[in-house]
């Protein structure tokens, strides 16, 4: 047997024991994809929660690559989408039922996703699939509607992001030194208003 296979045969060893370390959801690391606001079950005297169909975040450690890996619209049930690239189960605590989400963006630190637009209302827990591996489930309340505007700061404080509708081609942000007009269009972004239908 030659040097270079006796090397290899001593280095596959380590290979296969060479694992990415297990997803971890941080505690009240389900949020608002908009306004961060968290959830918890204990909280369900409250409306606040995800609605189906909106964008929400998971938080917490080794969730996915080291690098920020964006995805495309209408977005894929997995990212990257390779094996072992990151997934979210949810899962009813009502019926029991359990959906793919699709992924808007996953990070180590973080994971985007879109909450399935049939949802079942009620109590649900997310689960993150990393490397092959998955998290504790972290619950969280799905209910009919919870808006939130994105802003510009990103952590759901301060101003919204919103522009004035000047033109198909001129949409500028709306501020204090640009306002809106009376009567005239403004475009809010945000997520959260629950099912919403085209026909």
């Amino acid at each position: 047997m030659s040097l270079a296979a006796r090397s290899l045969l001593v280095f596959l060893p380590f290979l296969c024991f060479a694992q990415t370390p297990r997803p971890v959801i941080g505690p009240f690391g389900v949020m608002h994809g908009a306004s961060l606001q968290t959830y918890s079950l204990r909280w369900f005297d409250s409306p606040a929660g995800i609605a189906p169909g909106s964008i929400f975040l998971l938080k917490g450690a080794y969730l996915g690559p080291d690098d920020l890996a964006q995805g495309v619209a209408p977005y894929g049930l997995r990212l990257p989408d390779i094996p072992g690239g990151t997934e979210v189960h949810v899962r009813s605590l009502v019926t029991g039922e359990v959906h793919q989400a699709r992924i808007v963006h996953a990070w180590s630190f973080q994971v985007a996703a879109i909450l399935p637009e049939d949802f079942p209302l009620g109590a649900a827990e997310a689960q993150v699939w990393h490397g092959g591996q998955a998290s504790d489930p972290a619950e969280f309340p799905v209910v009919r509607s919870w808006p939130g505007l994105f802003t510009r700061s990103q952590d759901g404080s301060g101003a919204g992001i919103i522009q004035n509708w000047e033109s198909p081609a001129d949409l500028p942000l709306n501020g204090l030194t640009h306002s809106a007009k009376p009567g005239q269009y403004i475009i809010l972004w945000g997520t959260g208003l629950g099912e919403a239908r085209t026909d």
